[in-house]
């Protein structure tokens, strides 16, 4: 499922994964991210008020930073770029101090993803 990988220094894991639709929705998407670092469900409200909003060629998308609940655990960055018909997932997941060292680049690689007019 997905489209590209890579690894970032000290070790994080990036993804883009492009599905269909919506995918399952916002907030399934995130509280399942939420799960996979040992965070519990939130509501839609509470995960509304924690997006972060950017923008790239595709116009504005929102992006999330998820904390693991232990200071060298896991977290993810992870941002939802939808279009008509599809959902783009870029996502990078690793230790706090990887996230952190690669915020910019994460946030300038979602920023370059452009969608061909289909």
């Amino acid at each position: 499922m997905r489209v590209a990988s890579f690894t970032t220094s000290g070790k994080g894991d990036a993804s883009i994964v492009v599905l269909g639709g919506d995918a399952g929705g916002l907030v399934a998407n995130v509280n399942r991210w939420r799960g996979q670092i040992g965070l519990a469900p939130e509501s839609e409200e509470a995960i509304q008020a924690g997006a972060k909003v950017a923008t790239g060629p595709n116009g504005k998308f929102q992006w999330f930073k998820l904390v693991g609940t232990t200071n060298g655990g896991g977290s993810i960055l992870a941002a939802i770029i939808a279009k008509p018909g599809k959902s783009i997932f870029v996502k990078l997941t690793g230790a706090q101090t990887v996230l952190k060292a690669n915020e910019q680049k994460f946030l300038n690689l979602c920023k370059s993803i452009r969608v061909a007019a289909e």
